[in-house]
């Protein structure tokens, strides 16, 4: 039997119309997020005043910026958090960053300091929120004294004193590139 041309078409057309007015739906209650909502958190997340007390410390593939074949600078991506009950998301705030680069004994190989102007210089707005990036840099020579995994660990300070902390550190692979 032939299915004449129009017939099939009208045919289609008839199930788009149909399935046009369908809408998925999941069971159980489901959360609404106001445009007033979205404002809210995004004003949270932003404000420099909320204070952190946790800090999301991760550490990108080390690199050699003076061509001597051993790794010198240690890309990092900071996010620092608030209490829960104030946002779920990231915020800059004002005060400053220490790192410590430890070796495999706990020993202090190095460590950074950013002040509260570098350490707003570094703010950058990602996907999962405000965030910091920073490069940290060898001293001159010490490049090529360190050799295998070291441990990096970050700590900042509020002017008042508080702190929040890297909760352990971000493991580095440090020597020849």
């Amino acid at each position: 039997m032939r299915t004449d041309p129009s017939h099939a078409m009208i045919v289609v057309c008839l199930v788009s119309l149909a399935l046009s007015g369908c809408e998925t739906t999941t069971s159980g209650p489901q959360r609404q997020v106001s445009a007033n909502q979205t404002q809210q958190i995004r004003q949270t997340a932003e404000n420099s005043m909320a204070m952190p007390v946790q800090m999301l410390l991760t550490v990108g593939t080390p690199t050699d910026s003076n061509d001597n074949r051993f790794v010198d600078t240690i890309p990092v991506i900071v996010y620092l958090f608030p209490e829960q009950s104030k946002s779920n998301l990231p915020v800059w705030s004002r005060g400053l960053f220490r790192f410590e680069l430890l070796g495999p004994s706990g020993e202090l190989l190095t460590a950074w300091e950013f002040a509260e102007e570098l350490a707003t210089g570094a703010r950058v707005a990602m996907a999962p929120g405000p965030g910091y990036s920073l490069f940290l840099r060898f001293p001159e020579g010490l490049d090529a004294q360190i050799e295998g995994k070291a441990s990096l660990n970050g700590i900042f300070t509020l002017k008042n004193g508080s702190q929040a902390s890297s909760n352990g550190g971000a493991s580095v692979r440090l020597g020849k590139h």
